[in-house]
C-alpha cells in the first residue's frame, strides 16, 4: 500500500470476497465492472474522480489509484463494488495526514520554520550548549546589524539596543541635550535632557526624551 498523505494520489490495494461466505477470494472478476466510490468527511458516496481503472493482482486482490482530489479530506472512505459477480463490496476508512514520516528527511533547517510555544521552552528543549550558542550570537551582534534588521520592534532608545548604543556609540551634549547616535555616528537613536548644577557634580540627571 502506498504511503498515505492528504491531497496526494493514493494506490489502494483491496480484496474482494464472496458475498455469501465473506471468505472465498473472488479472483476472476471483470475489472471493467468495478465501481469505485468515495466518501469525504462524512459526505455521501460519489464516483471516484476520473473513473479510475482497476487492475487485478491475484488471490482476490485488486488495485486502483485514487486521485488526489478524493484524498483531500480528513476522513476518506473508499468503496469498491463489482456488478458482474457475486462479490461483496470492499471498503476501507482512511485518515490522511498532512505530513508523513518521509517528509522529515526533506526538512531543511535553513528554510523551515519551527514555532515554539513560550511555555514549552525549558532546559529540556535547549541544551546548555545550545543556549550558550544563542547567547554568544546575541552578545556579539553589532549595533549596525541590529539597525539594518527588520526583526522585532522598531528601533527604540528604551531598549537593550538603546542601552548598548549609549555605552559604545558616539554621544555628545549640545545645549543641555545629550545625543546618543546610531553606529553611523550621525543619526540619533535617542536624546536625554541634561540637568547640571554649578554647586554639585557637573551632570546631576539624565532624562530620556525619546
Amino acid at each position: 500500500m502506498a504511503e498515505l498523505e492528504k491531497n496526494v494520489d493514493f494506490v489502494w490495494v483491496f480484496k474482494m470476497v464472496d458475498a455469501t461466505n465473506f471468505a472465498t477470494a473472488e479472483d476472476s472478476l471483470d475489472v471493467g465492472n468495478f465501481d469505485i466510490s468515495v466518501s469525504k468527511d462524512g459526505a455521501a458516496f460519489a464516483a471516484a474522480e476520473g473513473s479510475p481503472s482497476v487492475t487485478a493482482i491475484s488471490n482476490g486482490f485488486y488495485t486502483v489509484t485514487i486521485d488526489q482530489v478524493d484524498m483531500n479530506a480528513d476522513v476518506v472512505v473508499l468503496r469498491a463494488t463489482n456488478t458482474g459477480g457475486a462479490a461483496a463490496p470492499s471498503e476501507e476508512k482512511l485518515y490522511p495526514p498532512t505530513k508523513i514520516v518521509s517528509d522529515l528527511s526533506d526538512f531543511n533547517q535553513a528554510v523551515e520554520v519551527v514555532t515554539l510555544d513560550p511555555g514549552s521552552v525549558t532546559d529540556t528543549v535547549f541544551s546548555a550548549s545550545g543556549a550558550n550558542f544563542l547567547a554568544d550570537h546575541i552578545i556579539r551582534r553589532t549595533c549596525a546589524n541590529v539597525e539594518g534588521s527588520t526583526n522585532g520592534d522598531d528601533l527604540s532608545f528604551r531598549s537593550l539596543y538603546g542601552a548598548i548604543a549609549k555605552l559604545v556609540n558616539f554621544v555628545r551634549v549640545i545645549d543641555g541635550t545629550l545625543e546618543v547616535k546610531q553606529s553611523n555616528d550621525t543619526t540619533n537613536i535617542g536624546t536625554q535632557a541634561v540637568t547640571s548644577s554649578s554647586s554639585a557634580d557637573p551632570i546631576t540627571a539624565l532624562d530620556t526624551i525619546n
